[in-house]
């Protein structure tokens, strides 16, 4: 399952299912991208850390997550 964007559903603007709490920048960076649900997918499944911080896709959803919010930009 993947969470809506406002701008391609706006009767779920307001609904708790679909909200997840991001930064600004991560926000604006996903666009109109919907976003993996985490209540569903469990980052843990999808990302890992490295020992340099730098996050790592374990999964395409994972590694599509990190290249559409720029989640590893300095």
């Amino acid at each position: 399952d993947h969470l809506e964007p406002q701008s391609t559903a706006p009767a779920l603007a307001c609904v708790y299912a679909n909200l997840v709490y991001a930064c600004t920048t991560c926000n604006s960076n996903r666009r109109d991208l919907p976003v993996p649900d985490p209540c569903v997918s469990g980052y843990g499944k999808i990302l890992r850390l490295a020992d340099d911080g730098a996050l790592v896709g374990l999964t395409p959803e994972g590694s599509a997550l990190i290249v559409n919010l720029i989640l590893n930009h300095e």
